[in-house]
């Protein structure tokens, strides 16, 4: 790796609380990058949403850190911003705040919400970490990283181990299927090098994981590839291991489903999103009936892994009768678990520009999420009160549906890691 000069240079990395769960890969990836240029890298301690803006800031003080850099994605912006506003004038004068992760670029784009707390954006790109600026300025760094360097191995040393029990992993990036709601519709797709891969699985197993999740967009882009990355897990990390991204043009492959589920593979994660006409419209415009779609799903469950199905209720040409046509036939496909949430229009999407030019806006998209689900935008032909009564009775209905997914999922899982001792 190329080394900088900078020297003992203190960055403290801040995962502001929001709605995911999960170890934040972007920012365990930043801190490995950090480190090449001589940062030392702290992560703040783990805490709840209540109480982590005063610690922080006792962290601050404490340490005197040269940055402290938020990753801001979901609605942890808005949190971001807050705590800037109101701890900003008592901060260490040599101290920058940064902003960077998945929704810097909005950011950049559209810096209403900064605004609103008095606050400025200014758009930094990597040669500010090579040479940090030698005293403070009244601007939030923004920072946006566009490349994709599949050789970082994220640093994850500072996390509490705890949250490893599924550690994350992404073997791949981007996704080349354009879903209309997608902010990574304009991303190419790209593996990741095998080498970097194999690194971070041995790395991984200090944390003595239980299971692993493959957080890829989509995991079987290049099936040659999900396989030599299904036989490095069984092969150094040996635990069970589920995908959270696949297109059923991809779980098709019944081949390839033996593979992967032969290496400990125990749940399968498909994005189906909508059915329209009594047909399923797969990754890339094909078409499928629902009754292969349900032929391919059976056949996946007898091979070993539960199915997952995600639907989305209020994309564009939506109606109340098209959402519960499309839940009637969601259904009847034998799915173990359906995960149902509401349309988010996220900037330079093809939902976004659809709502501008034929409906109405009714929240920013900073202010919601998949995990906290609430209705974003209405259509003439569908209102925001007919939206959210629809999700609440599909929500209400999957209670029952969903009601035996545990106890399938538990049976799977043990299933796949008897088959990895053998």
């Amino acid at each position: 790796m190329e080394e900088h000069p900078v020297e003992q240079d203190d960055f403290i990395m801040v995962d502001v609380p929001g709605d995911l769960s999960v170890p934040n890969i972007g920012l365990g990836t930043l801190g490995t990058m950090l480190k090449t240029f001589g940062f030392v890298v702290h992560k703040m301690p783990h805490t709840n949403i209540d109480s982590w803006e005063n610690i922080l800031y006792r962290t601050i003080l404490d340490i005197r850190p040269r940055f402290v850099g938020f990753s801001i994605h979901c609605t942890t912006v808005l949190r971001a911003l807050r705590w800037v506003a109101k701890y900003k004038e008592s901060m260490p004068r040599d101290t920058f705040i940064l902003f960077g992760g998945p929704q810097s670029e909005n950011e950049h784009l559209d810096s209403r919400y900064a605004k609103l707390h008095n606050l400025q954006y200014l758009p930094v790109d990597k040669d500010i970490f090579r040479h940090p600026p030698n005293s403070g300025i009244s601007e939030i760094l923004l920072y946006h990283d566009t490349s994709f360097d599949p050789r970082y191995i994220p640093c994850y040393q500072k996390w509490d181990i705890s949250a490893f029990e599924d550690y994350p992993i992404i073997t791949s990036h981007g996704c080349p299927n354009s879903c209309s709601f997608c902010g990574l519709s304009s991303v190419f797709w790209q593996p990741r090098e095998m080498d970097a891969i194999i690194d971070e699985l041995e790395l991984c197993t200090q944390f003595k994981p239980r299971k692993l999740t493959v957080w890829d967009s989509n995991f079987a882009c290049i099936k040659n590839h999900a396989i030599s990355v299904s036989k490095k897990l069984a092969q150094i990390v040996r635990v069970p291991w589920r995908v959270n991204g696949l297109c059923l043009k991809d779980a098709s492959d019944l081949d390839f489903i033996r593979e992967i589920v032969k290496r400990g593979c125990y749940q399968i994660y498909i994005g189906i999103e909508r059915i329209d006409n009594d047909k399923l419209y797969i990754k890339g415009g094909e078409v499928i009936s629902i009754e292969l779609a349900i032929k391919i799903i059976n056949e996946i469950k007898n091979i070993g892994a539960v199915v997952v199905g995600s639907f989305i209720c209020g994309l564009e040409h939506d109606t109340e009768d098209s959402v519960w046509n499309s839940f009637n036939n969601a259904k009847i496909l034998g799915l173990d678990n359906q995960i149902w949430g509401l349309a988010i229009p996220m900037p330079k999407t093809q939902l976004y520009e659809f709502v501008s030019l034929h409906g109405h806006f009714l929240k920013d998209y900073r202010e919601c999420s998949f995990q906290k689900p609430s209705v974003a935008f209405e259509t003439p032909w569908f209102s925001a009160e007919k939206r959210t009564k629809v999700f609440q009775e599909i929500k209400s209905e999957l209670v029952g549906l969903n009601a035996d997914f545990s106890q399938k999922q538990i049976s799977a899982f043990e299933s796949a890691k008897t088959g990895l001792n053998k």
